[in-house]
């Protein structure tokens, strides 16, 4: 592909084939393609497009001997096409690996560290922490230590006071239902 820059705005994909033919002496059948690109919005001409060639030694041919040349009072710009970068894309280069010091291998190995998947332990949540918290936010502690399971805290339910725990949901609906509605304190204009 090659691109053609500063193009004449009222030229189209056969008008721009037909000169860059004629300019360059050859028939049709060297040209694969040629695009004109134009503005989705209001259909004109952006002022730019792609010629397409079968071989690639009648796109070098092209680059040197119309470069520069009018079209239309308008000197053209060609070049080689080039693929649109994509915005997310990042390359790296990959660096060849030198003898490390021992300083460095210590920080190596500890980035490899951290990056696994293992588990960390975290500061701060020890037994004592969640009790500590338990107490600070009201939770109740679960109270029957058979075995060790840690801390299971439990929020208490407003519905704890009258039902029965040991009914299954559907009971414990029905007895919520009849139980007689605690009215809140008004917090607004009424």
């Amino acid at each position: 592909k090659v691109f053609v820059g500063n193009l004449p705005y009222n030229v189209d994909e056969k008008e721009l084939a037909k000169f860059i033919l004629s300019a360059m002496g050859q028939s049709r059948i060297v040209l694969h393609s040629s695009k004109v690109i134009y503005d989705w919005k209001t259909g004109k001409s952006k002022g730019y497009g792609f010629v397409q060639f079968i071989d690639p030694i009648y796109a070098t041919t092209c680059m040197e001997q119309l470069n520069g040349k009018e079209l239309n009072g308008r000197q053209l710009s060609i070049t080689q096409g080039k693929r649109k970068e994509q915005e997310n894309e990042l390359y790296l280069k990959k660096k060849k690996s030198k003898p490390l010091t021992e300083e460095e291998e210590v920080i190596s190995s500890a980035l490899d560290e951290a990056e696994s998947d293992e588990e960390i332990p975290v500061f701060g949540a020890s037994d004592e922490d969640l009790e500590l918290d338990a107490a600070l936010f009201g939770v109740v502690g679960d109270d029957d230590d058979d075995d060790y399971d840690g801390i299971f805290l439990e929020r208490p339910s407003k519905l704890d006071d009258d039902i029965d725990p040991n009914l299954n949901r559907e009971q414990r609906r029905e007895a919520a239902r009849r139980q007689k509605k605690k009215k809140l304190p008004s917090k607004g204009f009424g």
